[in-house]
């Protein structure tokens, strides 16, 4: 998604985030110990 084309740029970074924390998780839950946390 583009934030130009999205109506609210605060509400399309706020998704953004969501969707990288919980992917995030799925990874951790995936790897008990990851070597890389940083996406």
């Amino acid at each position: 998604m583009d934030p130009s084309l999205h109506p609210s740029p605060n509400a399309y970074w706020r998704a953004q985030r969501q969707s990288r924390a919980m992917l995030r998780r799925e990874y951790r839950q995936d790897n008990p110990t990851p070597t890389m946390t940083k996406m």
